[in-house]
């Protein structure tokens, strides 16, 4: 897809690499409505990304996918970024890195299948190395990003790719330099799980937002239906094979 002239929705697009997200998709030529229960930081990306691309291709708004249509006439790409690391407030990060998730895919196949009258799309749905492996200093932070990548991958079926025209992609960042990453290792349930945690992530090659934009933005333009992504590190992007579990059998 290219994203010149395209309307792209980015959830948690006020900071981080969500942010990043969305200055790609600016610089591509598409409108993007920013969608972030930060207020303040909403604002002021709104007044920076205004500034450099023009006011009428950004917006920053607390609803959502109907403000978002109402304002741009349409509806072609949506991000779900946002996520939040804090074992800590699980249930609050369930629903975070889980629920709204699974609004935002089950929306956007509503307000851009062609089976309801849309053109088709795309949804990127952003997981995490630690949905694609274990990891006990934040277990529950890791289950909810193994929860995204079989959400991502079910509504990538050909039952639903079929008759929406809407491709599911996800990507799965590793350790980057961002606030989800800073100060987690303080967000876990006990004191033991977060220096475990801390010392995990720190053993972990860490890389800059700007790595995972580009993995963002080839994906944008290019990324096949179902397609999983591992930015890690800094290097060279690649994409991922889950198999079926009959190949996962124990060795005896």
């Amino acid at each position: 897809m290219d994203p010149s002239g395209k309307v792209a929705l980015v959830t948690g697009g006020a900071v981080g690499i969500g942010n990043m997200y969305c200055k790609e998709l600016l610089k591509a030529g598409a409108k993007v409505s920013i969608f972030d229960m930060n207020e303040r930081e909403g604002e002021k990306s709104l007044k920076e990304f205004g500034k450099e691309f023009g006011e009428d291709r950004v917006m920053f708004i607390k609803g959502a996918f109907k403000k978002t249509v109402d304002k741009f006439k349409g509806l072609d790409i949506v991000v779900n970024n946002a996520g939040v690391m804090n074992d800590g407030l699980w249930e609050k990060e369930i629903a975070i890195n889980v629920t709204a998730v699974c609004r935002g895919t089950i929306l956007g196949m509503q307000y851009m299948g062609k089976d309801k009258g849309g053109n088709g799309g795309l949804i990127v749905n952003i997981a995490s190395i630690l949905g694609l492996r274990q990891f006990a200093g934040c277990p529950v932070y890791a289950a909810t990003k193994h929860a995204v990548i079989g959400l991502s991958r079910s509504y990538a079926e050909p039952f639903f790719y079929n008759s929406t025209g809407v491709r599911v992609v996800t990507i799965c960042p590793g350790v980057t330099d961002t606030d989800l990453i800073s100060g987690a290792g303080e967000r876990q349930l006990t004191q033991s799980m977060s220096q475990l945690c801390s010392h995990d992530l720190s053993s972990l090659p860490k890389q800059p937002v700007d790595f995972v934009a580009k993995c963002f933005i080839h994906l944008v333009r290019e990324g096949a239906n179902g397609v999983i992504c591992v930015q890690e590190g800094g290097e060279p992007f690649y994409e991922v094979d889950i198999p079926h579990y009959s190949e996962l059998r124990a060795k005896k």
